[in-house]
Parts: structure tokens; sequence; C-alpha cells
């Protein structure tokens, strides 16, 4: 786990206290710093390389490709393409496309939230 997002998150979420419960209910269950798109956007811009970098290794342990692991997340599970889902992690976006595809962002904010909070709890 790279140390720079875990506090990242750590800071993002207000400390470890709440790490708890996001292990044990899901990001969506709603998190200081991770409820609103205009947080879980702007935290996956500013960490998006070590986000993916988390996603890619996931994926590689689970002999998955990252692109369809990322697609069947639960909270986006069947509503974006592939190309949309890679365009995302590896393009770039016009504006139109950053507020349509937001959603991709939050999902892999709420999964380094996840991640962080699995790494801190199963260890």
């Amino acid at each position: 786990m790279n140390s720079t997002l875990k506090n990242a998150v750590i800071r993002a979420i207000g400390g470890k206290e709440s790490l708890r419960d996001v292990y044990e209910h899901g990001a969506d269950a709603g998190f200081p710093g991770f409820t609103y798109y205009s947080d879980t956007c702007k935290f996956y811009a500013r960490h998006k390389h070590a986000i993916n970098e988390l996603a890619e290794e996931m994926a590689d342990s689970l002999g998955d490709n990252v692109i369809e692991m990322v697609r069947n997340f639960n909270c986006i599970k069947g509503d974006y393409k592939p190309s949309e889902i890679a365009k995302t992690m590896y393009g770039r976006r016009n504006r139109q496309e950053q507020n349509d595809l937001c959603q991709i962002d939050n999902a892999l904010a709420w999964f380094a939230l996840e991640e962080v909070a699995r790494d801190i709890y199963d260890h």
C-alpha cells in the first residue's frame, strides 16, 4: 500500500477513527471527505496515479483486467463502457466528459478509501 495514498485518505476522512466503520460498512455509507462528488472527484484527480496503481495491483493479483474490475464495482456496475473507464483512468477528458464520468472518479476514490481501511484492519 502506497503510504502517501494511505495518509491522504486518513487526512481526507479526518483521522483513523472512521476507518473501522468504512471497513465494516463500505464507503457508500457516507464519510467526511468521501460523501460528495465535489470531494471524491477532486480526491481521485489529486491521487489518480496512486489509486490507478493500487487498482492495477489488485486486478493483477485477482488475474483480472483492471478496466473490467473497475467496471464491475458495485456503485457503477453496468453503467459505463470499458472505453469510458479507460478514458477516466488513463486518458484526458473535456469538461463535459469530466462531468459525465465523475461517478467513475467517485468509485475509484471509494475504492482507495475501502482499501486503506482494509489494509489497516486486515493486518
